[in-house]
């Protein structure tokens, strides 16, 4: 068993006792009621946040995209995209001539036109 697991089987058990069918905290237990309950709390925001994301209901979408179809095709793609998604916000860099201008680890997609 590894040394934290074995610190938190340790604690788990000290901080309850059996109490007829039931358990009963210890003063340590009352102690981690509520730190134990923001951890939670704060795993569920986490879990909804990824779901959020996941439906596109928020978010940032980046992208890049060459100066011509930055201007005159993604526009109206956007705006459509953005009624359907309002939490998402997307943010569009024109100008890309050629993808080794950017960063690939920055941007969610590339809008490019010719030879790659």
């Amino acid at each position: 068993m590894k040394p934290h697991t074995a610190s938190l089987a340790y604690l788990s058990r000290s901080s309850y006792w059996r109490k007829g069918q039931g358990i009963a905290l210890t003063a340590a237990g009352l102690a981690l009621l509520e730190p134990a309950r923001r951890v939670r709390e704060a795993l569920n925001e986490t879990a909804e946040a990824i779901v959020r994301r996941r439906r596109l209901q928020e978010g940032t979408l980046r992208l890049a995209a060459t100066p011509t179809l930055a201007h005159y095709f993604l526009p109206s793609l956007l705006a459509a995209f953005q009624a359907q998604h309002q939490g998402v916000r997307v943010h569009l860099k024109g100008g890309i001539s050629d993808w080794r201008q950017v960063a690939v680890g920055d941007w969610d997609l590339f809008f490019l036109r010719g030879r790659f």
